[in-house]
């Protein structure tokens, strides 16, 4: 039987959710008290999202577990997405910018510079 999950960041509330999609199963809380949760990728094992009212990228287990922070410091971050090894997002302040960063954490490379409130990152293999 397919496991299929959605995903999505509930901005107002500071939440991140989840509903199995087969079987159509109830949408559930997982992650609770973030600061405008935003961009949401997830991997085999990790959900990531932005959290653009405090500048963050975040993970957490998707079985359940702690909150690591991975970056700070960014200017509004929205659009996220995920490979292998790291992560990509959109600032959409001032700034303008896609970025990257080990989903270890570490050091951030910016990638593009220059950008009219970029909001959406996909990465291709």
């Amino acid at each position: 039987m397919d496991s299929t999950h959605v995903y999505w960041a509930n901005s107002t509330d500071g939440t991140i959710d989840e509903a199995r999609l087969n079987p159509l199963g109830p949408a559930t809380t997982l992650i609770s008290g973030q600061a405008s949760p935003w961009g949401v990728a997830v991997d085999s094992g990790h959900i990531y999202w932005t959290s653009s009212g405090d500048g963050t990228i975040k993970e957490a287990p998707l079985t359940g577990g702690p909150v690591t922070t991975l970056v700070t410091g960014q200017d509004n971050p929205e659009g996220l997405a995920v490979d292998s090894g790291h992560i990509y997002w959109a600032n959409n302040g001032i700034s303008g910018t896609i970025n990257e960063a080990p989903l270890t954490g570490g050091p951030v490379t910016t990638l593009v510079t220059g950008q009219i409130s970029p909001v959406g990152v996909a990465v291709s293999p």
